[in-house]
């Protein structure tokens, strides 16, 4: 009889064992699918804070532009400006900068091949967050600068961040 309840006791100590492993692993699964889910909601709140980052970017960078650059806009010194403007592109943040004058019409461009065209946006793009500026003279608006930032650092970033 004893032979008996132990061979008895064994097996039920292995089924509980299975029981246990089973609740462990099953636990285990949970909290791997619940940092995954923390994981993403992370990636997204990183990747709107990037957005919200380069369109406030966007904004600063027109304002300089209008600011620093208003005497020489309100002039029509349109081939200084277009220095300025190339010299910002060729930094790797700034996507492209336009300068429109009040009929819309893109006096300054980074991209050679929109000046001279008539523009309602000249650039929102799904990789760029776009911002544009007014730029006065005394009394009136004589253009508006129209600024992308590239939003597709982010990869970079996050490279960045993982090293």
């Amino acid at each position: 009889m004893r032979a008996t309840s132990s061979v008895l006791f064994r097996m039920v100590s292995v089924k509980w064992l299975l029981v246990a492993v089973g609740i462990v692993a099953a636990m285990g699964i949970a909290a791997w699918l619940w940092q995954l889910s923390e994981r993403d909601k992370i990636s997204a709140d990183f990747d709107q804070y990037l957005r919200e980052s380069a369109s406030q970017s966007a904004e600063m960078v027109g304002r300089a532009i209008a600011t620093f650059g208003n005497k020489e806009i309100v002039a029509g010194n349109w081939d200084t400006v277009q220095e300025y403007a190339d010299d910002l592109v060729r930094t790797r943040s700034v996507a492209y900068v336009a300068i429109l004058n009040r009929e819309g019409i893109a006096v300054v461009h980074t991209n050679r091949s929109f000046k001279g065209i008539k523009f309602h946006d000249p650039g929102k793009t799904g990789n760029a967050a776009h911002a544009s500026v007014a730029v006065m003279n005394l009394t009136r608006q004589v253009a508006t600068v129209h600024v992308g930032v590239n939003i597709s650092q982010r990869a970079m970033v996050r490279q960045d961040m993982a090293n």
